[in-house]
C-alpha cells in the first residue's frame, strides 16, 4: 500500500499540473455554461444536452496525451514502483479526474435544470469517462492494446449520437429509479477501473519493461 501511495502521488503531481489541467477545466467551464442557459422544453433539446455536454469529455483526452508523452522519460521506469505507477496509480488517477468532472456537471444539472436529467446525465458521463479512461491507458502502448481504446472512441464520436436518440425516441429520460441510475454509473466505473488495471498489468508482464524493472531492481538492491 505504501508503494501504491508513492505511485499515485507522483502520477498526481507529475500529470494533474495546472497548466496541464487549463484544458479539462475549459471544457467543464464550456459544460457549465451550457446547463446553466439550457432550458430543457422537449426531447430534442434534452438529447442535445447530453449529448454535447459528454462530448466536451474530450478536453480530459489532454491529461492522458501529456501523461504519455512523459511516461515515455527513463525515470518512470526506474523507480522501485514503476509497475505501480505505469498500471494501478495511473487507472486509480484518470477515473478519480473523471469522476470528480461528472460530479460537478451532475450538481450544476440538478441545481439549474432538472434532476432527472442530472440523473441520466451521470449514466452518459460515466460512458463517456469510460473512453477516456480506456484511451489513457491504452494510447501509448502497442497497436493491439491501443485500438481497446480507439474503437469506442470512435464508435463514440461517430454513432453514439444516433444510439442515444434512439434510445431516448418520442420519451423523456431513460425512466430509471435513481437507484439505478447511480447503481449503473458506479458499475462503469468499477469496470473500467479493473479493465484498464488489467490490460496496462497485461502489458507491462508482456512488455520489455518488465524485464527492465526487474533489472533496475536487482542493481539498486
Amino acid at each position: 500500500m505504501k508503494e501504491f501511495l508513492r505511485a499515485l502521488k507522483l502520477y498526481m503531481k507529475v500529470n494533474f499540473t495546472p497548466s496541464l489541467l487549463a484544458i479539462p477545466f475549459f471544457f467543464m467551464f464550456l459544460s457549465l455554461v451550457f446547463i446553466i442557459v439550457s432550458g430543457i422544453k422537449s426531447a430534442e433539446n434534452y438529447t442535445s444536452t447530453l449529448r454535447l455536454v459528454s462530448q466536451f469529455h474530450m478536453g480530459l483526452f489532454s491529461v492522458g496525451f501529456t501523461s504519455g508523452v512523459l511516461a515515455s522519460l527513463k525515470f518512470f521506469h526506474s523507480t522501485k514502483f514503476a509497475k505501480l505507477y505505469f498500471t494501478k496509480a495511473k487507472s486509480f488517477s484518470m477515473l478519480f479526474l473523471c469522476v470528480i468532472y461528472d460530479l460537478v456537471l451532475f450538481v450544476a444539472a440538478a441545481l439549474f435544470i432538472r434532476v432527472d436529467l442530472a440523473f441520466d446525465m451521470l449514466i452518459v458521463n460515466a460512458v463517456s469517462s469510460f473512453i477516456l479512461c480506456m484511451i489513457n491507458t491504452t494510447l501509448w502502448l502497442e497497436t493491439k492494446y491501443s485500438i481497446y481504446g480507439l474503437i469506442p472512441w470512435i464508435a463514440f464520436c461517430f454513432g453514439g449520437n444516433s444510439i442515444l436518440e434512439d434510445i431516448l425516441y418520442g420519451q423523456y429520460g431513460f425512466g430509471l429509479p435513481v437507484y439505478a441510475d447511480v447503481a449503473i454509473a458506479v458499475g462503469i466505473y468499477l469496470f473500467v477501473l479493473l479493465l484498464t488495471i488489467a490490460i496496462s498489468t497485461h502489458w507491462w508482464n508482456k512488455s520489455q519493461r518488465n524485464i527492465v524493472g526487474k533489472a533496475s531492481q536487482m542493481i539498486k538492491a
